[in-house]
């Protein structure tokens, strides 16, 4: 009868335990986690906190990031420098005037030859080249830079798309984990409170409430560790979009509601990061842009030809001369001249002892060194978009094994809470179920974080700049 009545009591217990569970768990179902606004929004009243979901930071970082902007000045200034060689070739218009008054060194009484003389020498001239390989050559050769200037600004914004990807698909991941924490921790209090009820009713040792306070303090911990993270996060993810640090930022997505691509072969990505890919495309340019300087330097072995056309006005003004021949004064004749000009301009310097010579020959080895940085580029990419393309399916396999990871560990959670709460389960064994269900929480959101990011990455080696702004529009926001 004592039995009986011993496991009445028990029963009554556990199912008082599990209706106390069942309400909490029904009060905290519909919580939404926000993400973390750390310490940056302390007073809302203050400023209104700006919104940026992954498309808006997409934006943000291409008009705002200071790498872009020095790239768009490094352009601009390409562009400026290849007017300026098209101005070498432009004519040239010129103007002088010289002053000039000149008189004997010694006195008329004691020079027999005696002069003294006022000249002005007014000229307006123009000039044009008509044959110079080197000005060609620098001409053809700045509009490479320029062309080379909008590859590497392409390369940039590539780069600057991929860093914002990640670090935001790293910040979702981190805020997914915060969440799995804090789920974490509300279930280390229920099972604690559980605990501390079987103890004072003497059905559990006291060692089951140091279990569980250990476990707790060991949730507590981590849930900090996390939130930690996500403020790191957000600082490299504002630092990317060239923001204030203290700025009112709230960056908005989940991983929820990634979509699993087709990919197509992988040749297929290797062949577009060789025809697209802008830094590829930077080092090809790099060997044709030395490739003209060979050219420059090949052009000092040609003559430079030039006309030129010119007005002369020349007015002299000479002063009385003493020749001791005739033991008299006579004046020269003063006067204003004016004279016209055309003509050719040629010089060809056909000896220069050796430094033309080496000077291509030094430029023919930075030809050939550009060459090959180009060919082992061409190697690494392969090598890179390879490595992206198989990331891309391993992560794609581990979110179906972490989605299954997680059924299961729920349900051994779910069991092993029940167990407990009957009082026929250990703490040990509710301990590890709940140690297993967070691990396979946050192998989910890693998983997901790192098939986006393992994504982005492809479209990035294979030089997909469409690809990575399409991957930002993807409906990532709930």
């Amino acid at each position: 009868m004592a039995m009986l009545i011993r496991s009445t009591s028990t029963l009554g217990v556990s199912l008082l335990l599990i209706l106390q569970f069942c309400t909490g768990a029904c009060a905290t179902e519909n919580v939404t986690c926000q993400i973390p606004a750390g310490q940056m929004i302390e007073d809302a009243s203050k400023s209104v906190p700006q919104l940026f979901t992954l498309a808006t930071a997409l934006e943000q970082a291409l008009k705002h990031n200071k790498t872009v902007l020095s790239a768009k000045e490094e352009l601009l200034s390409a562009k400026a420098g290849k007017k300026r060689a098209l101005g070498a070739m432009l004519p040239h218009a010129y103007a002088s005037m010289l002053a000039k008054n000149q008189e004997g060194l010694k006195h008329r009484e004691t020079n027999p030859d005696y002069i003294t003389q006022a000249s002005n020498d007014r000229r307006l001239g123009i000039n044009q080249t008509v044959f110079d390989m080197p000005t060609f050559s620098r001409y053809t050769g700045a509009g490479l830079q320029k062309e080379r200037a909008a590859l590497y600004l392409k390369y940039v914004e590539l780069d600057t798309l991929y860093n914002t990807e990640k670090e935001f698909f790293t910040l979702l991941s981190a805020v997914e984990n915060v969440k799995s924490y804090r789920k974490s921790v509300e279930r280390m209090q229920a099972q604690l409170k559980s605990a501390l009820a079987f103890y004072a009713r003497q059905m559990k040792p006291r060692l089951h409430v140091l279990q569980m306070q250990t476990q707790l303090a060991k949730a507590k911990s981590q849930l900090s560790a996390a939130e930690n993270r996500v403020d790191t996060q957000r600082a490299r993810l504002i630092s990317i979009l060239s923001l204030p640090q203290d700025a009112a930022v709230i960056f908005k997505g989940s991983l929820g509601n990634v979509q699993i691509c087709t990919l197509d072969r992988l040749s297929t990505y290797i062949d577009m990061a060789f025809k697209t890919r802008p830094d590829v495309l930077v080092r090809k340019k790099d060997a044709e842009i030395s490739k003209q300087g060979e050219e420059v330097i090949e052009g000092e072995y040609y003559p430079k030809v030039s006309a030129f056309a010119e007005y002369n006005q020349k007015e002299l003004d000479y002063g009385s001369v003493w020749n001791s021949n005739y033991d008299v004064h006579y004046p020269y004749a003063d006067g204003n001249h004016e004279t016209y000009a055309v003509g050719l301009n040629v010089r060809w310097d056909f000896f220069e002892g050796t430094s033309t010579h080496y000077a291509l020959k030094e430029q023919k080895r930075k030809t050939q060194s550009a060459v090959f940085k180009y060919q082992k580029l061409k190697e690494d990419v392969a090598a890179e978009v390879k490595r992206s393309y198989l990331d891309v399916i391993q992560y794609r396999n581990q979110i179906n094994l972490s989605r299954a990871y997680v059924n299961e560990a729920q349900e051994t959670y779910s069991r092993a809470d029940k167990r407990y709460k009957l009082g026929i389960g250990t703490s040990t064994e509710l301990v590890d179920a709940s140690r297993e269900l967070i691990d396979a929480e946050v192998s989910l959101n890693t998983a997901l974080a790192d098939y986006n990011t393992a994504l982005a990455a492809l479209y990035y080696s294979s030089g997909g700049f469409d690809q990575l702004k399409t991957l930002g529009n993807q409906p990532l926001v709930n």
